[in-house]
């Protein structure tokens, strides 16, 4: 496979949080299997939820769960705030660089809309010549 680099100028805000929530899930999910390990073999660690202490094998689910659920809720609501400051580096830098293997598609509701205004521009300069 061929390295490419892509400079990413404009970020839709649907994308920055579909993301973010993605790596949040992924972290969570890290920490869920560190927090499960440690249940199993830790000792004294308890999980309490809303008064009730769990143990066991619930306790295991819960870990393995409730990190990942967690880090989403909270991934989504900071991604939310974060995007204005994303936006202005954005601006501000002028893209980021950045390397690896992707797969370039091209929207066609962008291609279209490209498309449409350079025909409008052509007919525009058809008409001034006449």
């Amino acid at each position: 496979m061929t390295k490419n680099e892509i400079v990413i100028k404009h970020l839709r805000f649907v994308s920055f949080i579909k993301f973010n929530a993605a790596i949040s899930i992924s972290f969570g999910s890290i920490l869920g299997v560190i927090f499960a390990i440690a249940s199993m073999f830790g000792g004294n660690v308890k999980t309490t939820w809303n008064g009730r202490e769990i143990t066991g094998i619930e306790e295991t689910i819960f870990n393995l769960l409730g990190p990942p659920l967690f880090m989403l809720i909270f991934g989504v609501i900071f991604s939310v705030l974060l995007f204005l400051p994303m936006w202005l580096a954005l601006k501000v830098t002028k893209g980021i660089h950045i390397q690896g293997n992707f797969i370039v598609r091209k929207i066609e509701e962008e291609s279209a809309k490209l498309t449409e205004s350079a025909e409008t521009n052509q007919l525009n300069r058809v008409n001034d010549n006449e």
